[in-house]
């Protein structure tokens, strides 16, 4: 029964971290430029100098975290230790500086 739990757990979170990957994704895809957190309203396009490279940047970091979770959360099931909690956390921090970095380096101010 316990392993049954831990499959289905797994399952679970697999699914939630393949739809942080489809996240990532669907931003890259993007022709305006997307929101990072859902409350944020978007950057006005007129700011960002590339829109393009400005959303493959968001969808990278979404595709990353996705794509590391779905592995960390593999790896852990195959040798029995917890790590996902910290992978997440970190690449959460991660993914929160190199958003304020990219919006700093590819929008212009506004005056």
């Amino acid at each position: 029964m316990l392993i049954f739990m831990k499959l289905c757990c797994l399952f679970i979170m697999e699914v939630f971290a393949a739809v942080i990957f489809l996240e990532g994704i669907l931003q890259w895809k993007q022709k305006e430029p997307v929101r990072f957190w859902s409350e944020e309203t978007a950057v006005e396009e007129s700011r960002v100098k590339n829109v393009e490279i400005y959303n493959r940047v968001h969808g990278s970091l979404w595709i990353i975290l996705g794509g590391v979770s779905m592995v960390s959360l593999i790896v852990n099931y195959l040798t029995g230790k917890a790590h996902t909690g910290f992978t997440v956390l970190c690449g959460i921090v991660v993914m929160f500086l190199v958003h304020q970095i990219s919006l700093l380096c590819m929008t212009e101010r506004s005056k």
